[in-house]
C-alpha cells in the first residue's frame, strides 16, 4: 500500500520581530530600561546605582519573563481593558427587555451586551425566500447551514480529495478586488437525549415499530445510558462593499451578498459539501442565542416552541458576567481558547478529530479567514523573508546560535514566499474554541478533556483570560477574531 497521502502543513504562529527578532514594544522596555539604569549611574552613589540596577532588571523582567505563555509586556492592555470593564461595570449586563415592553407595532428593541453592541440582524429578500444578515457597520455576513458527512470513515485518498476541494472552493475568493471580508466556520456539539434518537428512526426510516430491525435499534437506545452528541457545522460570509470598488457600491450590500453567498455554496456543493441552505432570519438568531445561551434550543423545540428559530430582535442573553478566566451568561458558563499553536509537524488532513470527535464536552470550535490580495501577499512574504534573514545576520554576528524553532521559521517563510510565486491562494487565518457548561466543576472537566483531546490533534490552546467577553462572540458566526 502507497503511502501518497496529502500532508498539511503549518508555518510558525510566532509574530515577527523588528530588530533581531524582538517586537518594538519589547525593544522600547529594554531601551528605557537602560537609559534609567545609565542615569541612575552617573547620578553616583551606592543607592542610586542600586536603584538603576533594579530599574534595569525590572525592566528586563517586563519585557521577557514569560507569565502564562506571555511576556508581562503583553499582558499591559489586556490588564487595563479588564480594569477599565470592571471600574465602568461593563463587565456585567442585564437585559432590560423584560420589563421594557414592546412598541406599538410589536417589534421587539434590542437589548444586547456590549461585547455585541451594534450587532443587527436584516433581512434579505431573495426568489427563494428571506435570508438572515448580520449587520455591523458596513459589513454583512451571511451564513450557510452545512451537512456533514461521516468524514472520519473515508478511506484516506477521499479525504485528501475532499480537503483539496474545500481549499479550491475558498482560494477563489483570494482575488484583487474581492468584497468578501473574511470567512468563518463554526463546528458545534452539544448533548443529544437518546430520545431524539428514537425521534430520528420514526421520522427518517419506513419500516413498521414492531419490525425486529427497529426493535433492536430501540432497544440500543434504550441501553445508550449518557447523552450522545449532536454535532452542527455552519460556515459563514461576510462581505464588506468598500473593498469591491464602484460596483459594488452600485450594486448594494445585499445583492453584493447574495452574490457571493451563492458562489461559495455553489463551489461548496462541488466540494461534495452539502448545503442545507441559508439560514433565514429566524434561524440566524436562533443559532446566536444557542451560541450564548445553550439550553435555549431545548426551549425553541420543547413544548410551545415553534421550531422555526428565535425573533430577530431577541438573540442576546438575558443577563452576562465576565470573569478574569470565565464568562457566565443566562444558562452556562463559558471558557473561551485561542489556538496559539498548530501543528509543528507534517499531519493529515483528517487531524482535527481528536478535538472534533474525541471528547463528550459541549464546545464550539470557530476558524476566521481572510483572503488576501494576491500581489499583496506576495510582496509581505518577501519583505518577511528579507527580515527574517538579516534578524538571523545580525544575531550570528552577536554570537548567538540559530535554533531549530527559529531555522523552522525561516524555512517556512522560505516556503510561504515560493507558495505565492507559484500562484497558490493567501489567506490570514485564526482559530478559536469555546468550552460551555452548566457550573464551574463541570467546566473544569469539560476544559480538561478539550485541552487534553487537542493535544492529541497537536494543537496548544490558550485561554484567553482577560477577554473572555469578547473571545465569546469570536465562535460566534459573526466572522470576529482577527483585528
Amino acid at each position: 500500500m502507497s503511502d501518497a497521502r496529502r500532508h498539511v502543513r503549518f508555518g510558525s504562529s510566532e509574530a515577527g520581530g523588528s530588530i533581531g527578532g524582538l517586537r518594538w514594544s519589547q525593544v522600547a522596555i529594554t531601551g528605557a530600561g537602560a537609559a534609567a539604569m545609565l542615569l541612575c549611574l552617573r547620578a553616583g552613589g551606592p543607592a542610586a546605582a542600586a536603584a538603576g540596577l533594579a530599574l534595569g532588571a525590572a525592566a528586563l523582567a517586563v519585557a521577557f519573563v514569560p507569565v502564562a505563555g506571555r511576556p508581562l509586556e503583553a499582558w499591559a492592555m489586556t490588564a487595563v481593558g479588564w480594569a477599565v470593564r470592571r471600574g465602568s461595570g461593563a463587565h456585567r449586563f442585564e437585559a432590560t427587555a423584560p420589563v421594557a415592553g414592546r412598541r406599538g407595532g410589536g417589534e421587539a428593541l434590542l437589548d444586547l451586551p456590549p461585547c455585541l453592541d451594534g450587532v443587527r440582524i436584516d433581512a434579505i429578500r431573495t426568489p427563494a425566500g428571506l435570508v438572515g444578515a448580520v449587520r455591523e457597520g458596513a459589513w454583512l455576513t451571511a451564513v450557510l447551514d452545512v451537512e456533514g458527512t461521516s468524514f472520519a470513515l473515508l478511506d484516506p485518498e477521499d479525504k485528501d480529495r475532499r480537503v483539496a476541494a474545500f481549499g479550491h472552493a475558498l482560494s477563489s475568493f483570494a482575488r484583487p478586488g474581492s468584497p468578501v471580508r473574511r470567512i468563518q466556520w463554526i463546528e458545534r456539539s452539544a448533548p443529544q437525549p437518546v430520545g431524539e434518537l428514537a425521534r430520528h428512526l420514526r421520522d427518517q426510516v419506513a419500516l413498521p415499530v414492531d419490525h425486529r430491525s427497529v426493535r433492536s435499534y430501540l432497544d440500543l437506545v434504550d441501553g445508550a445510558g449518557p447523552d450522545s452528541q449532536d454535532h452542527s457545522c455552519l460556515v459563514a460570509l461576510q462581505v464588506d462593499p468598500r473593498r469591491g470598488g464602484r460596483g459594488a457600491a452600485r450594486e448594494g450590500r445585499g445583492a453584493l451578498l447574495m452574490r457571493e453567498l451563492n458562489a461559495l455554496s455553489d463551489r461548496l456543493l462541488a466540494a461534495e459539501i452539502g448545503v442545507r441552505g441559508a439560514l433565514t432570519p429566524r434561524a440566524l438568531a436562533r443559532t446566536l442565542r444557542e451560541g450564548l445561551d445553550p439550553d435555549g434550543r431545548w426551549a425553541l423545540d420543547g413544548p410551545g416552541g415553534d421550531g422555526d428559530g428565535a425573533d430577530p430582535g431577541r438573540f442576546g442573553p438575558l443577563a452576562l458576567e465576565e470573569g478574569w478566566g470565565v464568562c457566565r451568561t443566562d444558562s452556562a458558563w463559558h471558557a473561551s481558547y485561542w489556538i496559539s499553536e498548530w501543528p509543528r509537524t507534517d499531519v493529515g488532513c483528517d487531524f482535527l478529530l481528536p478535538l472534533l470527535l474525541g471528547t463528550g464536552a459541549e464546545r464550539a470550535i470557530s476558524v476566521v479567514m481572510e483572503p488576501l490580495d494576491p500581489s499583496r501577499a506576495l510582496r509581505a512574504a518577501e519583505n518577511a523573508r528579507t527580515n527574517q534573514e538579516a534578524d538571523e545576520e545580525l544575531r550570528l554576528r552577536a554570537g548567538f546560535m540559530e535554533t531549530a524553532r527559529r531555522r523552522r521559521r525561516r524555512e517556512a517563510a522560505h516556503r510561504r514566499e515560493q507558495e505565492l510565486a507559484d500562484g497558490h491562494a493567501a489567506f490570514r487565518f485564526s482559530g478559536y474554541v469555546t468550552v460551555s457548561a452548566r457550573g464551574l466543576a463541570e467546566l473544569d472537566a469539560s476544559c480538561a478533556a478539550v485541552e487534553q483531546a487537542a493535544r492529541l490533534a497537536h494543537l496548544e490552546l490558550r485561554r484567553l483570560y482577560g477577554e473572555q467577553q469578547a473571545a465569546l462572540t469570536y465562535t460566534l458566526p459573526l466572522c470576529r477574531g482577527l483585528r
